[in-house]
């Protein structure tokens, strides 16, 4: 199994850019979530509504920026 890659993760709630919120993967060990899924965050039930991946510098780690929406429950 290749080894995977290091990672920042960016968790934006319902669409408010003062939420972001970021997770440093340095042994790209954690899982990104698919867009639809439901996860609980911090007490809290979210969907996944987008994922985008953004290429950087060379050097730097990518950047996944994870959108989320609150659901009810």
């Amino acid at each position: 199994m290749a080894p995977k890659k290091a990672k920042t993760i960016v968790y934006r709630y319902n669409g408010d850019a003062k939420s972001d919120e970021e997770e440093f993967d340095l042994s790209g060990a954690f899982a990104v979530p698919e867009r639809h899924a439901l996860f609980i965050r911090h007490g809290k039930l979210w969907k996944t509504v987008r994922v985008t991946r953004e290429i950087v510098s060379s050097g730097e780690n990518p950047i996944v920026r994870v959108f989320l929406a609150q659901q009810k429950i």
